[in-house]
């Protein structure tokens, strides 16, 4: 049976990493150097987990089968590390053997499977020291409700990696990586024999395929997800991936060039990626990221940069299944099959010879040169079956801006507006110099603005209305606002982020510590506050229950006064 050959490139500068984390991003894959993130950015992940985090869903607890070489359970990805007397991270290895819990091949073939689906993120507990290798998995990401059930055969013939797959699936598994896959040798090229691993005779092949046949039919409530193989041939002469033509709870994963910006196939000779109609998706292929064999102390040369081959693509697509397992537990196999495959990203060859290796069908568009499907994980967490993100309306035709008009001296204050044509025309004289804030209009067409030590309403017509007086609010601290989906005003003032009703009801939310500096606010669609923050030059969130998170650190040559959220 086949284990998919690595290669190792350990070539990397610790100060590319130097990066305090956490008050960059809660995930540690997402602070890799950018190439270290291409692969994972061509499916979508980052915004992802953005989306997941935004929409703030229920997860359940789901299991991941892993039948591989083993997990290193020792490595601190999935040991976990002591933060503050606690033990951090460790990750669930439900009933796991200890066997299972060694990786029986020399690089960590399982490890590395694991680590792509389930690493621990140990950013949101805190801080990376600089330096730091460290990544996380898909599904860790945002959740860490998961276990990997690992399942290792001692023998890797075909009825012992049945038997572990049986195993998994009785561990109540909801979704099964298979890491080994046999190929027949009458269907290898004469430059490959002897040098694809799984090669087996046609007639082992064939009993092989008899006997998976009768384990997916059996555990037809677990989604099995398979690398295509390896051998530069259709899918169909590669076991038990070419199930996944016929059994909905099947899904073989072709691989794709992790860098390119083409979406070329993954093609190492003598190997290359599987192709064929039983290839139902593809995800990145060379390139992965992902932690493997451990040796203390934790260093570089305990990850791998470059994971290659279907093995380093079908994880990827078990760990957005995971996620949409976790999020929508009533789906079935059948349900996340579907989702998966209509979700991803159509892409294209360009010669007729890779157009003809098809790597996925149903997302098919129409567009010349169609070839296949990749995975794209926001699509997919999106799907109207998981959490249904349902696009912002368009925004209306730009009629015109409003604009605080801050004179030079002796010149009053005015609020103006300005249209695309470049016309302005004047809204409300203050009849004296002083300090505009912010303004924003609500759902009434009223300008609601904060000037001075008062928050005003100026209505189309030029009236002027007090909401809130704050003449104990020493001048020159008032620094944004914002409304929330509820109509309140959200204030900014004095570094205490302020509620105030239409009706002039004032409630603190948050205090900034001091030499912050807070300045410019909105509002996101959950109901977070969105801060710039001038002091330390940061762009952090404040939930709505009063927890302050560090999103960005600017450059030290910049200053972030305003902000607001890209649709």
């Amino acid at each position: 049976m086949r284990i998919i050959k690595l290669i190792v490139i350990s070539v990397f500068l610790a100060a590319v990493f130097g990066i305090a984390v956490f008050a960059v991003s809660p995930h540690d894959l997402d602070v890799r150097e950018p190439i270290v993130k291409i692969p994972f950015e061509k499916i979508s992940l980052f915004n992802a987990w953005k989306e997941i985090e935004s929409k703030n869903p229920t997860f359940s607890p789901v299991t991941i089968g892993i039948v591989d070489t083993g997990v290193d359970a020792k490595h601190p990805e999935f040991a976990g590390e002591v933060i503050g007397g606690t033990l951090r991270g460790a990750v669930d290895f439900g009933s796991s053997s200890f066997f299972a819990k060694r990786d029986g091949d020399n690089e960590g073939h399982g490890t590395q499977v694991a680590g792509i689906i389930g690493a621990s993120n140990i950013s949101p507990f805190t801080a990376l020291p600089a330096g730091s290798p460290q990544t996380n998995g898909i599904i860790a990401g945002v959740t860490e409700n998961y276990i990997l059930e690992a399942r290792r055969p001692v023998i890797n013939t075909f009825f012992n990696i049945q038997l572990n797959t049986i195993k998994a699936a009785l561990s109540e598994a909801n979704v099964v990586n298979i890491g080994f896959t046999a190929v027949k040798q009458s269907a290898l090229r004469f430059d490959q024999k002897g040098k694809i691993g799984g090669e087996v005779s046609d007639s082992i092949f064939q009993i092989s395929v008899a006997s998976w046949g009768l384990v997916f039919n059996q555990f037809q409530n677990t989604l099995f997800i398979i690398p295509a193989g390896n051998s530069d041939t259709d899918v169909q002469s590669e076991t038990p991936s070419n199930f996944s033509s016929t059994f909905s709870n099947v899904i073989a994963v072709g691989a794709l060039d992790g860098l390119s910006s083409t979406d070329d196939r993954d093609i190492t000779p003598p190997e290359g990626s599987n192709f064929g109609d039983a290839v139902v998706i593809a995800a990145p292929g060379s390139s992965i990221y992902t932690p493997k064999k451990f040796s203390s102390p934790l260093g570089f040369d305990d990850y791998d940069t470059n994971f290659l081959g279907t093995s380093a693509s079908a994880p990827m697509v078990t760990g957005v299944a995971g996620l949409i397992k976790a999020i929508k537990l009533e789906l079935t196999p059948v349900q996340i099959k579907q989702i998966l495959t209509e979700s991803a990203d159509p892409i294209t060859a360009s010669t007729t010879e890779e157009i003809d290796k098809k790597l996925g069908s149903a997302c098919n568009d129409g567009r010349p040169g169609f070839r296949g499907c990749r995975l794209n994980a926001l699509a997919a967490v999106c799907h109207r079956d998981v959490l249904n993100c349902v696009p912002p309306p368009p925004l209306p035709s730009e009629e015109g801006f409003i604009v605080f008009i801050f004179p030079k001296i002796g010149i009053p204050t005015k609020l103006i507006r300005v249209t695309a044509d470049g016309i302005q025309t004047d809204i409300f004289d203050f009849g004296k110099r002083i300090s505009g804030d912010g303004v924003v209009i609500d759902s009434n067409g009223d300008f609601i603005v904060l000037a001075t030590s008062e928050l005003l309403r100026i209505t189309a017509g030029g009236v002027a209305t007090r909401i809130f007086n704050g003449n104990n609010i020493p001048i020159g601290t008032r620094c944004g606002l914002a409304t929330d989906s509820n109509g309140n005003f959200i204030v900014m003032v004095d570094s205490v982020l302020s509620r105030i009703t239409p009706e002039g009801m004032q409630t603190e939310i948050f205090e900034f510590p001091s030499g912050v500096e807070p300045r410019g606010i909105t509002v996101a669609s959950n109901g977070d506050f969105i801060v710039t923050e001038l002091g330390i030059n940061t762009l952090s969130r404040v939930t709505r229950q009063g927890v302050r998170i560090p999103l960005f650190i600017f450059d030290p040559q910049q200053l972030g006064f305003g902000v607001a959220i890209d649709p």
